[in-house]
């Protein structure tokens, strides 16, 4: 934008500058044309005119006075033709007077006409350079302007981002919060919880969720598994899914509890191995579900778990060793990502062959 103006301007100087320098010049005037005397070529002698024979004859010959018959430089035969030129008339004479008064008249004209056309591009470079300083003052002012409007938008999407966010933190904090509250372990036959050791060969486990919000959920499908095995596979394979029926509700701070149990048979030939396995700790006993449920708004969500039975925990930080120790297990909560939410770091008590946290085994009083 500088680089044209630049040439703008100086277009204008050039222009300028050659009005000023073509009313300075001085006037060209016509030469006027010289009109020439034509020569007069002089009479030759006559033929029978003598020539001096000699020197003395010669002498008197100059010497001799001319003759009445020799005209020659008179006004009858002159050497030159003096040429007189033709008088003028009186409308001639003025006719000419009128053309120079006219040409004098054009000649002041065009002289102010030039001056006069100097001073309007004068004018007009002053009104371009004017005109210039004014479009740079409104672009600084278009440029302020737009620095303010933006930190005007940056304040209003700050402002807008808070407000969202209070308002997420509002709505959130009235969602239900459902979780895995509790497994327990009974042997199917007796009807006794299982405290530790291998699980019993006909086993149920009961499923109890807790609803830590502020508002009830509705739970709409319970997907339930099992394995038997050192490492589980990449995604969860449930064999046992439950639908719940309209008007089922989990309160808020209310334990919900899936009824019925969800039961666990081992054949004969299949048991023995797998009890050992599972106290040597060469293979894990796995249990993992995954709750669907939906809010007062109709959002769904979803709380994946997943826990493996361990048979034999280590003691507690804090336990007195005084009095000889009751050995027990228990379900831990850990597993593969894909089967769980919960990805927090399992306490270090635990020691590095269980990960997860321990689940309450011992049903409320």
């Amino acid at each position: 934008m500088k680089r044209r103006a630049a040439r703008v301007i100086t277009v204008l100087f050039v222009i300028l500058w050659s009005a000023i320098a073509g009313a300075q010049a001085p006037e060209q005037r016509p030469r006027p044309i010289l009109a020439h005397k034509p020569l007069v070529q002089l009479k030759p002698p006559s033929p029978g005119a003598r020539k001096p024979s000699g020197p003395q004859e010669s002498q008197s010959y100059a010497g001799q006075q001319p003759t009445a018959s020799d005209h020659r430089g008179t006004d009858q035969v002159p050497l030159t033709v003096k040429v007189l030129p033709t008088p003028k008339s009186q409308a001639e004479i003025s006719e000419e007077q009128r053309r120079a008064d006219e040409h004098a008249a054009n000649e002041r004209g065009l002289t102010t006409a030039t001056w006069v056309l100097a001073g309007f591009t004068l004018l007009l470079a002053f009104i371009a350079a004017g005109q210039i300083a004014l479009f740079f003052w409104q672009l600084r002012l278009m440029r302020q302007g737009i620095d303010d409007a933006k930190e005007a938008a940056d304040a209003a999407t700050k402002a807008a981002t808070a407000a969202s966010l209070h308002a997420t933190a509002v709505v959130r904090s009235e969602m239900p919060v459902v979780r895995l509250h509790r497994l327990q372990m009974k042997d199917h036959a007796t009807g006794a919880i299982v405290h530790t050791g291998a699980p019993p060969q006909h086993c149920d486990i009961s499923v109890t969720f807790m609803n830590h919000g502020r508002t009830t959920a509705f739970p709409v499908q319970l997907s339930l598994g099992h394995d038997i095995k050192r490492d589980l596979p990449e995604y969860p394979i449930y064999i046992r899914i439950i639908n719940f029926e309209a008007g089922s509700i989990i309160r808020p701070d209310r334990e919900f509890r899936i009824k019925p149990d969800h039961s666990v048979w081992m054949t004969n030939e299949a048991y023995r191995p797998f009890a050992e396995m599972i106290v040597q700790r060469q293979a894990e006993f796995w249990f993992f579900g995954m709750l669907e449920f939906e809010d007062f708004l109709g959002t769904p969500g979803v709380w994946r778990f997943c826990a493996r039975w361990v048979p034999f925990l280590p003691p507690v930080p804090g336990e007195s060793q005084e009095q000889p120790r009751t050995p027990h297990g228990g379900f831990v909560v850990g597993g593969p990502a894909n089967y769980r939410e919960h990805r927090g770091d399992p306490p270090a008590w635990l020691g590095p062959t269980h990960s997860g946290f321990l689940l309450p085994i011992s049903p409320p009083d």
